[in-house]
């Protein structure tokens, strides 16, 4: 029998994952090593002493770095690109496992503007430029890869193709950041609201960096200062851009250079995940979404974009999720969660050199897809991640030669306290396997978990053909940002009609609006747009040694 490949959890975006031999011989545990069996008092006050232990101490412990960081927090940035988030640093919400973010966080008065010089465009699936508001961490504006105009120095091998066909090395960039985003340089990002001509803004340079050990002989990597070359994966194997200001006040038109910050926070609040598990509180829409019942046969819903406040969402991917009942995952629990996902994967690209090419956006449908299991409570830590090129890779290879893989997948998320054999169920379909996030108390499954289904943009936020999408498949883009501005006006009385119709296809006129409907939100929608590409999950419990798992109705 095939091995089914199992997708660590809490694996490093950089670690090779290779098939896992699965024994048949399996052993199961809850939090305190017995299968189902509650935790004494005595346990309990034991870890609640601990816990409050180490509380108090992370507390002191954040004091401290505030205190020390107050200048470059106060008024930013006295350093450049204070701030690392990936899926280790607990500071961004549900991030991908291949994705990396540097930020940095600047004040800008009236008047002034920053730049970026970059020597080299990174070598990665994806990156991007995004600008955040402060005060609901949604983005202003978007800077893509294929978007940026390249300096004299080379070319923009996300754009060209050309150059992605004969392999030259990447071209640098200059980026400029100005309060609206209308000075008029080639590549320039709006930082701030209309409502206000000074204040603070995020910078986010986003990366999606391919799975490997070592970049592509074209990239840069003999200078990466002061980092060095051990850290040029974060930066996509090439050097990190250059921040310069230039500051009104000064009157002098000069742009000064902002040195790296020696001191880079990498870890967010731990404390945070420990005292979700206590008192959880899960917002909206990943708390499950109003109409969704979690288990029925399509339970995949489109998370409004107002609920994406203070999550520093991007605006080049876009989402569904399912979420499953915490009744069902609660640790005390005998009866295991179990899931299993399939679907019709959209094309992708190759890599920069390597066809399909990501320069080529007629050869593929989305830039990135993923699936990942995500626990739905603060700190919105994401547990692990399955990837395209795994997902790919997987069934390719167990293919004869000359036959050709028809892209449909199926992915099993199992609980994290199950070590080595699946049920015969699980095993016969030789599925990508993930695990549920585990508790920081004991290890069993955490109690507010989902699924997140992730895709990044080929070009765009269009969704269709008819709207100047390249591709329309497998795009996810229900409901676009743009309609959901005041550019347009409110979707009116002939919604009524279509929603209690219950027809999907009447609802597309009225999902673009500034109070689009519900239903526009909803699988039978979501399921209507998505066509083929609509991910399909099925929620089950039961243990390791059960022949069969027993399925969960709605």
């Amino acid at each position: 029998m095939a091995r089914p490949l199992l997708v660590d959890e809490e694996s490093h975006v950089n670690r090779s994952t290779n098939n896992r031999s699965v024994s048949h011989e399996c052993q199961s545990k809850s939090s305190n090593g017995t299968t189902g069996s509650p935790r004494s008092s005595q346990y309990l006050a034991r870890r609640s002493q601990v816990l409050w232990t180490v509380a108090f101490a992370s507390v002191a412990l954040f004091i401290k770095r505030l205190q020390q960081d107050s200048p470059a927090l106060i008024n930013p940035p006295y350093c450049a690109w204070r701030f690392v988030g990936n899926h280790d640093a607990w500071n961004v919400a549900f991030p991908d496992m291949r994705s990396l973010y540097h930020v940095m966080q600047i004040q800008m008065s009236k008047g002034d503007e920053f730049k970026l010089v970059a020597e080299s465009f990174p070598y990665a699936r994806y990156c991007s430029y995004q600008t955040y508001d402060l005060r609901t961490l949604m983005s202003h504006q978007s800077l893509r890869d294929v978007d940026i105009v390249p300096d004299a120095n080379g070319p923009n091998c996300y754009a060209n193709l050309t150059a992605a066909q004969e392999g030259l090395r990447q071209g640098g960039y200059t980026l400029f950041m100005t309060a609206r985003g209308d000075q008029n340089y080639t590549n320039e990002l709006r930082a701030l609201p209309d409502s206000i001509e000074s204040g603070q803004f995020d910078l986010f340079f986003r990366i999606y960096v391919e799975e490997a050990l070592q970049g592509p002989p074209q990239a840069p990597l003999g200078h990466l200062p002061p980092y060095g070359k051990d850290l040029a994966f974060e930066w996509g194997w090439a050097p990190p851009p250059r921040l310069y200001a230039k500051r009104a006040h000064l009157k002098d038109g000069k742009w000064r250079e902002v040195p790296f910050c020696q001191y880079r926070r990498r870890k967010g609040f731990k404390l945070l995940a420990y005292l979700s598990e206590i008192w959880p509180a899960p917002p909206p829409p990943f708390a499950g979404h109003p109409a969704v019942a979690p288990n029925k046969a399509n339970n995949v819903f489109l998370p409004k974009y107002t609920d994406r406040q203070g999550k520093f969402a991007s605006k080049d991917a876009n989402y569904v999720a399912s979420v499953a009942e915490p009744r069902h995952v609660r640790n005390g629990s005998e009866a295991m969660l179990w899931a299993r996902v399939t679907g019709t994967l959209p094309r992708v690209p190759g890599s920069l050199y390597t066809p399909p090419y990501v320069a080529n956006a007629t050869d593929y449908d989305v830039r990135y897809v993923s699936l990942s299991a995500v626990h739905r409570t603060i700190p919105f830590r994401n547990h692990a991640t399955v990837a395209d090129t795994q997902i790919t890779e997987h069934y390719q290879k167990r293919l004869p030669p000359g036959v050709e893989w028809d892209r449909k997948f199926t992915i099993w998320v199992v609980p994290p306290q199950v070590e080595c054999a699946y049920p015969r169920q699980v095993m016969d379909e030789n599925p990508v396997i993930m695990k549920w996030g585990a508790s920081l108390f004991g290890g069993g499954i955490v109690e507010y978990t989902g699924l997140l289904y992730r895709q990044v943009m080929a070009r765009s936020q269009v969704v269709g053909l008819e709207q100047g999408a390249l591709s329309a498949s497998g795009v996810v883009n229900i409901v676009p940002e743009a309609c959901q501005s005041d550019q347009v006006g409110p979707y009116g009385e002939g919604a009524d009609a279509a929603m209690k119709a219950g027809d999907p296809g009447e609802m597309e006129q009225f999902c673009c609006s500034t109070d689009a409907p519900m239903e526009c939100f909803l699988p039978e929608y979501v399921r209507y747009r998505m066509g083929p590409y609509y991910p399909q999950v099925e929620y089950f419990t039961g243990g390791p040694e059960d022949a069969a798992l027993t399925r969960l109705e709605h």
